[in-house]
């Protein structure tokens, strides 16, 4: 089922992206958000020691999923300051508030959350129309249909010398994590679709368009923020968190892309399940799957 609840204003080029994460993938995730949150928790220890908010300071984490970035902004700026993560999808949101409500914090020092599009929606109005001091994102800035936009959007809802930081992707070939899995799902997945799915343009809307690292510092100078700059973060990751093999195997049949393939054809499961057993075992090293990660980590200035 697709969320259409009435979000406004909305981008028209979002609308894909609007319904694909508001879908089953969004809710999905939501139900396995400890597991996602696990596997990617270094990026959000990444972001927070380059942004290094402190108490008092205005937060906004774009594209904050169900919350867990939004979370620990949270504990570093509140009760005088605030952290509002937003994003598109209705579940996501959904899951962020319920998780801000079991995380056992005083209802002063949770975050908020808003359904929005960051191209164009009024994002200080979510603030009380106060300016954001810090602006964050773990792997949400890559799916607007125009960067350029949602930047200078960002900017306009940023105090004069506000930090940014983002993280993304980098290339495909340096995240075997993903291709691995992928790789070996395919030829199981090929049964049964029509083609092979097609590989999108370099910089569509997607998990890895923002893999060139000169792409996000010339965008975000267009948009005009300043002193761009990129680090390239080269670490392991547990795939779908620390775990067993079968846990993981099961990450990616119920989880990942495969995952709707698979419902509507089980006689694949128990195939799909030997397989990837077979390509994920190598690499559990006691405590979970785990893989060679490449992502950038994103910073600019407001001037």
């Amino acid at each position: 089922m697709v969320d259409t609840a009435p979000l406004s204003p909305i981008d028209p080029g979002n609308t894909p992206m609007r319904d694909f994460w508001g879908g089953s993938r969004g809710q999905s995730w939501v139900r396995r958000s400890v597991a996602y949150d696990g596997q990617l928790r270094a990026y959000t220890d990444a972001l927070m020691d380059a942004l290094k908010p402190v108490p008092g300071e205005h937060c906004l984490d774009v594209g904050c999923g169900t919350g867990y970035t939004t979370r620990e902004l949270a504990v570093e700026v509140t009760p005088a300051g605030a952290a509002v993560g937003v994003d598109l999808s209705h579940a996501m949101v959904a899951g962020a508030r319920a998780a801000a409500d079991a995380s056992g914090a005083e209802r002063n020092r949770r975050p908020s959350f808003a359904v929005a599009d960051v191209q164009v929606a009024d994002l200080a109005a979510l603030n009380q129309s106060r300016a954001y001091n810090v602006i964050a994102s773990r792997f949400g800035i890559m799916f607007f249909a125009d960067p350029v936009a949602a930047f200078t959007n960002l900017a306009s809802a940023a105090a004069p010398g506000a930090r940014l930081g983002l993280v993304c992707w980098a290339a495909l070939q340096d995240n075997p994590w993903f291709t691995e899995p992928r790789d070996a799902a395919l030829p199981i997945l090929e049964h049964v679709l029509a083609a092979p799915p097609a590989e999108p343009p370099r910089d569509a809307p997607g998990p890895f368009s923002m893999a060139d690292p000169t792409r996000p510092t010339d965008l975000l100078e267009r948009a005009g923020w300043t002193n761009a700059s990129v680090r390239t973060l080269t670490n392991d990751l547990y795939l779908g968190g620390p775990g067993s093999v079968e846990s993981t195997v099961n990450f990616l049949t119920s989880g990942s892309a495969m995952a709707p393939t698979l419902h509507d054809h089980p006689e694949l499961l128990e195939p799909m399940n030997v397989v990837l057993r077979k390509v994920l075992a190598p690499h559990h090293d006691g405590t979970g799957v785990r893989y060679p990660a490449t992502a950038h980590l994103v910073t600019a200035t407001r001037p």
